[in-house]
C-alpha cells in the first residue's frame, strides 16, 4: 500500500497541527450515508499527547452531519483492542453517546500492537460496507511495540490488515501524533 499524500500542517477536522497519510484507496461508490471507524491508540508512547487525542476525537465526531455513522476502537497491547462506540448515528443523542464514551475509555493503557485493532476495524467495515460509506481514521504515534512477536512482525501484520480494508474500498488514513512519530511504519 503506498500512501498517495503526505501532509504536515493544519488538519481542520481537529483544529491542529500534525501529520496527515492517505493511502491510494477510495471508497469505491458515493453513498448516502458515511461510517467512520476511529481507531484510537492508548499505549504508553501516547502519554503526553493522550489529552490531546481526547479532544481532538471528541471534536471529530461533534463535526460529523446527522446522517454519518461513528464506531470507536480504542486500543494498546495483545487482547486490548475493544470497540466503545457505535455504529452509532450522529444525530445530537448519538453524538453525545460517543465522546462520553471517549471521555471515560480513552486512557493509556500499556504497550502497542496495531495488527488486532485494524482487524476489528476490518470486521466493523465489513458489517456496514453495503450500508454506508467507510472511512478509517488511525490517531497514533505509529510506535509498534508488540511483546509476543518481533517489531517487524507486527508491521507486516498490520499491514495485512489495512491492506484488508482497502480492499473493502473504505478510505483508510492516519493522523500522527508525538514526537517521536514513527513516520515510516
Amino acid at each position: 500500500m503506498n500512501v498517495t499524500h503526505a501532509r504536515q500542517g493544519r488538519i481542520d477536522q481537529i483544529n491542529k497541527h500534525g501529520i496527515i497519510l492517505a493511502f491510494g484507496i477510495t471508497p469505491q461508490k458515493a453513498k448516502d450515508d458515511r461510517h467512520m471507524t476511529l481507531l484510537i491508540d492508548c499505549s504508553g508512547s501516547m502519554s503526553p499527547v493522550i489529552d490531546d487525542v481526547r479532544r481532538d476525537t471528541e471534536k471529530y465526531v461533534a463535526e460529523l452531519g446527522p446522517n454519518d455513522h461513528v464506531s470507536v476502537i480504542v486500543f494498546s497491547g495483545h487482547g486490548r483492542a475493544k470497540t466503545i462506540a457505535g455504529p452509532t448515528r450522529c444525530d445530537e443523542s448519538g453524538r453525545k453517546m460517543v465522546i462520553k464514551a471517549i471521555q471515560e475509555e480513552v486512557r493509556i493503557m500499556d504497550v502497542t500492537v496495531f495488527s488486532e485493532p485494524l482487524e476489528l476495524a476490518l470486521k466493523t467495515v465489513q458489517k456496514v460496507a453495503d450500508d454506508a460509506e467507510n472511512q478509517v481514521t488511525l490517531f497514533t504515534d505509529g510506535c509498534a511495540v508488540p511483546t509476543y512477536w518481533d517489531v517487524k512482525k507486527e508491521q507486516s501484520k498490520a499491514e495485512s490488515a489495512a491492506r484488508a480494508i482497502a480492499n473493502t474500498g473504505a478510505g483508510f488514513s492516519v493522523i500522527g501524533y508525538g514526537t517521536w512519530y514513527d513516520a515510516d511504519f
